[in-house]
């Protein structure tokens, strides 16, 4: 059998063992309101790396780190088209899924990226042949956990507090962290817009 079809048979496999035929049954919680962030600062950047903030819990990895990551089918920086700016930021959605996922079981999360591809591509679960396996591991995140994610856009501008940790500065990320901590959080609980508030 062609490794593709292994592969897909496998990652079939895995969606059923976590499926296996339970309803899921999504918002029994309220939506999370907590700002939900990631980036991914391009390869070409002297520090570059991805970036993830969620209510006060942040993660930034430089690029160096994940390489050293054992290799799986949707590893990055493996030909050019896994080294693209788009792949780097789907995988920092599915990094943010990986680490945070259990937090958010049951609910409905609105996760914001500057990087439009990145949003079209989670929020579609569809993309060209590269991003298959990466979204097949988001898809299964979010079917493991319970998760609906709801994919925002955000200004560049705006995403500076993911940014800054995208870009390993830290010392700019605390500063911008207090004045993102000394802000009221949104108060309409139906049309919660994080560009209102940042």
């Amino acid at each position: 059998m062609p490794r593709d079809l292994i592969r897909d048979l496998s990652w079939l496999a895995k969606m059923l063992e976590v499926y296996n035929g339970q309803a899921v049954v999504l918002n029994r919680r309220p939506v999370v309101r907590d700002f939900f962030a990631v980036d991914a600062g391009g390869e070409e950047a002297v520090d570059g790396g991805m970036g993830g903030f969620f209510g006060g819990r942040w993660f930034a990895v430089k690029w160096e780190e994940v390489r050293q990551w054992k290799e799986q089918p949707f590893s990055p920086f493996k030909d050019v088209a896994s080294s693209h700016i788009n792949y780097l930021e789907l995988l920092v959605i599915f990094w943010a899924l990986k680490k945070w996922g259990h937090l958010l079981r049951g609910c409905k999360v609105v996760m914001w990226s500057d990087n439009e591809a990145a949003r079209l591509m989670t929020g579609n679960l569809w993309g060209k042949a590269t991003f298959t396996p990466l979204l097949k591991e988001i898809m299964l995140l979010t079917i493991r956990h319970d998760v609906r994610l709801v994919m925002k856009r955000i200004s560049t501008k705006a995403n500076d507090l993911v940014d800054a940790l995208s870009r390993s500065q830290i010392g700019r990320f605390y500063d911008l962290l207090e004045l993102w901590s000394r802000r009221e959080a949104p108060r309409d609980p139906d049309d919660w817009m994080v560009k209102d508030w940042l």
